[in-house]
């Protein structure tokens, strides 16, 4: 039967849809159904045809039915997986991703524009609230842990390190058309590694800390004009059997990801102790980006820091650190006479500079960029 199947189903598509036509007339049926019968049956047939032997005809017709539906359901199949062959396939996301070496280091831009997490791991335990200039812009931040104190910046790296995993997967050449896994699975020495810590005790309890803060810090952020939007920096985060910890990711930086907008960041970044010297690598990476220079008064330099400090104290701060620091890719001074901060780009090509600019950095102390 498997051979008499296998050459119905090796005919042409013409002669299959004229037995196929053959089967559509009543007085033709039977004849055509013949066709499906092995030659011992078709003599079987003849002969209860000779006899009118009702009983031994209606069960041959019944075996033919059945071979006739059994080559249907296999063509069908065969369409079907045709189809699909010649179809682009479509991966699905896994449910978690396992985190591997990095390439490259990215974050999101709101975090990089606004003072999400605090500049002193001694921060007070309270609401903070900011705001901007006109008012136009609040956030406020908090611990849901009763005495607790919210996240601050070098809690930041697990966060930064979470969206670089993602960036990686979802930019990848390789996973177009997957959708953005919401969690993750990292091991704690990986991370340490990644970010150039030693792997004892104390680093990994303190990464334990971090994921704590994170995930018990919620903000609540409102723009004039949209809706008041508030999330936990970090969704959640577990343990794992083999010492792997599964983190949850927030809405709010999926979003992002998705969006695309998130920058990246260079990994001296990790480098920088002084919780003040990172907060202004991250403005002067969001606002002075990839152009020549960028320059910001120091009262709005303060507020976007979001120190807590008196101006004249962040004012000393700051030039000491700006003394004392290198900050990766881009020249900070202090411009005393105008009271402002002056950001240069050194990774700027002065060739693809306009003109004039290249005049006025030629003629300023220190003249002209140069690629790092």
């Amino acid at each position: 039967m498997e051979s008499l199947l296998q050459q119905f189903i090796q005919l042409p598509t013409e002669t299959r849809q004229q037995f196929l036509d053959l089967l559509e007339h009543e007085a033709r049926r039977d004849d055509a159904l013949a066709l499906l019968l092995t030659l011992s049956e078709q003599i079987a047939r003849q002969q209860a045809l000779l006899k009118q032997d009702m009983r031994t005809q209606a069960t041959l017709r019944s075996k033919a039915e059945q071979r006739l539906a059994l080559a249907s359901r296999v063509m069908k199949c065969r369409q079907v997986a045709v189809l699909a062959a010649t179809q682009p396939k479509q991966e699905t996301a896994p449910d978690v991703l396992d985190c591997g070496p990095l390439r490259q280091w990215k974050s999101d831009g709101f975090s990089l524009e606004l003072p999400l997490f605090a500049l002193s791991s001694r921060d007070s335990c309270e609401r903070w609230q900011w705001q901007n200039r006109d008012g136009s812009r609040i956030l406020q931040v908090w611990s849901e842990s009763r005495g607790g104190r919210r996240a601050h910046l070098h809690d930041r790296e697990l966060l930064l390190y979470f969206c670089s995993q993602l960036c990686g997967f979802f930019f990848g050449k390789s996973h177009v058309g997957r959708s953005l896994p919401s969690s993750l699975r990292f091991s704690v020495s990986a991370f340490l590694r990644e970010t150039g810590k030693d792997s004892g005790g104390k680093s990994y309890q303190a990464v334990l800390d971090s994921l704590q803060r994170l995930s018990q810090t919620r903000f609540q952020y409102q723009q004039q004009g949209k809706p008041i939007a508030s999330y936990l920096l970090l969704q959640g985060w577990g343990k794992e059997e083999g010492g792997k910890i599964m983190v949850e990711m927030a809405p709010w930086l999926l979003d992002a990801i998705r969006t695309r907008q998130v920058l990246s960041v260079d990994p001296v970044y990790l480098r920088l102790r002084k919780p003040l010297a990172r907060r202004m690598y991250e403005l002067a990476r969001k606002h002075c980006g990839h152009q020549a220079e960028w320059r910001i008064g120091l009262d709005s330099l303060h507020l976007k820091c979001g120190s807590s400090s008196s101006r004249r104290e962040f004012r000393r701060m700051l030039k000491t650190l700006l003394s004392a620091e290198v900050f990766p890719g881009y020249q900070l001074a202090l411009d005393e006479r105008r009271d402002q901060l002056h950001c240069r780009n050194l990774k700027v090509s002065p060739a693809v500079l306009h003109p004039r600019l290249r005049q006025v950095l030629l003629t300023r102390k220190g003249g002209l960029p140069t690629r790092a």
